[in-house]
């Protein structure tokens, strides 16, 4: 028979082993040294395909810049070639909305960990701001040796006032910082309404992992029906 007699705190119990007649009886006794035992932090698990997406619409965007001059409608070198033409007419039509889609990921999530206000005041810190220090600075010195093509003798102070003032003031291409600001003002409105909002289109893409090839028919069919509609309906020029 096997018995455990209680050990001191932090120790192994004792182990007291009887013989079958009763009359013998040995003692282990397993005396260890008291141990911290702790659970394992949780690490941060990165999501590799995120990455790799993320990687690619870089490379992607990098590729796009590169060639643009060289084309048709670039406007930039005489020089141009059709391969070029297809390359920009191919990536624009969706890297920068692949862009929103992957920030808007973690949009949603963040107001549930987050109060409305304070996930708001984080979006204006992280991209209002540097937006408004870009817009007053870098943009009008961009833009300003432009205008010298057009007008050499014009000061700088005075083509920053008339662009701070009467305009045209462009945002160049820091553009998508105040639209990806927009998007989330958006969001903490529509969280505000009804937090459970997206709730039915999480419960549809859970679904998609049983049948991912039907999702992603379904998915395009979707995307092609609303583009060639709106493609139609606001022509090309829009």
């Amino acid at each position: 028979m096997l018995l455990l007699n209680k050990a001191p705190s932090g120790n192994v119990p004792d182990t007291i082993t009887w013989d079958g007649d009763g009359g013998r009886v040995t003692s282990i006794s397993h005396s260890v040294a008291a141990t911290d035992v702790r659970a394992a932090p949780r690490t941060k698990t990165r999501n590799a395909a995120i990455d790799r997406a993320r990687t690619f619409l870089t490379l992607v965007v990098l590729l796009h810049h590169s060639v643009i001059p060289y084309t048709y409608f670039g406007h930039t070198d005489p020089k141009s070639w059709i391969g070029f033409d297809c390359v920009v007419l191919a990536t624009d039509s969706f890297f920068m909305a692949m862009f929103f889609f992957l920030s808007g990921l973690f949009v949603w999530p963040g107001l549930v960990h987050k109060a409305p206000q304070i996930f708001l005041r984080d979006r204006l810190l992280r991209l209002g701001l540097p937006f408004a220090v870009a817009a007053l600075t870098i943009i009008p010195i961009a833009y300003y040796a432009i205008a010298l093509r057009q007008t050499p003798d014009l000061s700088f102070s005075a083509f920053w006032w008339k662009t701070v003032t009467v305009g045209p003031w462009p945002s160049g291409p820091i553009w998508f910082v105040w639209v990806l600001l927009a998007f989330d003002m958006t969001a903490c409105v529509l969280y505000r309404l009804s937090p459970t909002l997206v709730d039915p289109i999480n419960r549809l893409s859970l679904r998609s992992f049983d049948r991912p090839a039907v999702f992603f028919v379904f998915f395009v069919a979707v995307t092609a029906i609303v583009y060639v509609s709106m493609r139609v309906y606001y022509g090309p020029n829009h």
